[in-house]
């Protein structure tokens, strides 16, 4: 039987990053442009360390490797997740996913489906999901090629607590200010399509992707915001999926995280989580072979499962 398995994040040094993984979570980041924090990645390029226990010190991506059915409780199963807390200081770039078809016959691995919780954001904050309009290919192109397609795009202002689900095909953009909890495929297949005119040091733009951007974007005006749904036990359902479900749970003292495996990211309060006391912005890989398990405190978490 493995135990719950506390994360050591990777962190990505990104142009349109800040410090607020510092602020907010006390984390070591290693600038004030750090971007990204994979908080449990089971990948080679950027893997979480793990923390504690009879793993400590081991990277994720190994320790699945040994005992995938152990932790996912599934036969020859991919580990299929990546969960990211994002700071934007800056807007990121715009851009689009692939779904898995596109992706594995283009060469760019599986797709990228996601969704966003607000944890934080400035007043104002804006963020960008798909289209205000119907579009066509045509203007799509011409207006990622021209820099106008910010006027076409719906931008939304948020609060903290917002869910954003973003499926294959949706173009988006994070907004200046905003610090995110991103659960996503294990995928970093990602088409930009416009970078605000931003150059680096030597003057150079980032690369652009607006053909394959163009063949999978979805082109209808824009749903928008996702709005959470109470369930029975009151939890409330962030997004579900073929690839993961996601539920925000309030614990005022004791609940039980159910057999199976579990990402816990906690976004407020403390706990105690078997032999780990966890603090605000703690990120813990529950494996299938650890059963039911007691969590204990006054915290606000968000839970991921298989659906």
């Amino acid at each position: 039987m493995l135990y719950p398995m506390l994360m050591k994040p990777g962190f990505k040094e990104v142009t349109w990053g800040g410090a607020k993984l510092r602020t907010l979570y006390n984390k070591e980041i290693i600038s004030d442009k750090t971007g990204e924090s994979w908080e449990i990645s089971c990948r080679t390029d950027l893997p979480s360390i793990i923390v504690n226990g009879e793993f400590a010190g081991q990277s994720f991506y190994d320790v699945y490797m040994k005992y995938s059915k152990e932790i996912s409780g599934r036969e020859n199963f991919e580990f299929p997740w990546l969960v990211k807390f994002l700071d934007a200081k800056e807007y990121l770039s715009v851009q689009v996913h692939p779904d898995d078809c596109y992706a594995i016959s283009n060469g760019d691995g599986m797709g990228k489906t996601e969704m966003w919780y607000v944890v934080q954001c400035e007043e104002d904050s804006r963020l960008i999901a798909g289209f205000n309009r119907d579009m066509d290919k045509e203007l799509m192109v011409k207006t990622a090629c021209d820099g106008t397609i910010a006027d076409y795009l719906n931008s939304e202002k948020v609060k903290a607590g917002d869910v954003f689900f973003i499926p294959p095909g949706t173009v988006h953009a994070i907004g200046a200010g905003i610090f995110i909890l991103e659960i996503q495929q294990n995928s970093d297949a990602t088409y930009r399509l416009f970078d605000w005119n931003r150059v680096d040091a030597n003057g150079n733009s980032r690369e652009l992707h607006v053909k394959k951007a163009s063949d999978v974007s979805l082109l209808e005006k824009s749903q928008g915001l996702t709005k959470p749904l109470l369930l029975e036990n009151g939890d409330l359902l962030l997004s579900e999926c073929s690839y993961f479900k996601t539920v925000k749970r309030t614990v005022k003292e004791k609940s039980v995280i159910e057999k199976g495996m579990t990402a816990l990211i906690v976004i407020s309060g403390e706990g105690i989580l078997g032999d780990l006391t966890l603090k605000p912005g703690d990120s813990v890989l529950i494996p299938y072979s650890a059963g039911n398990i007691e969590l204990a405190g006054s915290l606000e978490c968000v839970l991921v499962t298989l659906p």
